[in-house]
């Protein structure tokens, strides 16, 4: 009683459609370059927190969230956030967001941080500074 054998061969090929033979890089290192606020600031002004960050690269077309908060001596906390898509690599881009100085005397501790999926390097991705907030 002879028993049949089928042995088969199969070949996976696997294409991109880019240039070179190389698929396109995943990873992002998204940094935050610099958070810009008021060293000091006058009860009751309007003040203006700023934030750049970059796409150092190797993939484009980076995506993710910009955070912003202040943490007031006092206890009060006050947050900015905003999204950001198609960042291409070596592109920076810059948040303005706009603040009220409260009504007495504190110091805001402010910490900016960067948020994007893939990012490889996240001792870049978070700055902070202080505000004092006088009469």
């Amino acid at each position: 009683d002879a028993k049949s054998t089928a042995i088969f061969s199969a070949k996976l090929i696997l294409e991109y459609e880019g240039q070179g033979d190389t698929p396109p890089p995943s990873d992002i290192d998204m940094a935050l370059v610099s958070l810009a606020v008021p060293s000091r600031a006058t009860i009751n002004s309007e003040q203006i927190v700023a934030v750049e960050i970059i796409n150092n690269g190797p993939a484009d077309a980076a995506e993710g969230t910009v955070l912003v908060e202040g943490l007031s001596s006092r206890g009060e906390t006050v947050q900015f956030s905003d999204v950001f898509s198609n960042i291409l690599n070596g592109d920076s881009m810059s948040f303005v967001f706009n603040w009220t100085a409260p009504a007495a005397p504190t110091t805001f501790t402010w910490t900016a941080t960067v948020i994007s999926n893939g990012d490889t390097d996240n001792s870049n991705d978070t700055a902070t500074a202080i505000t004092r907030v006088r009469r």
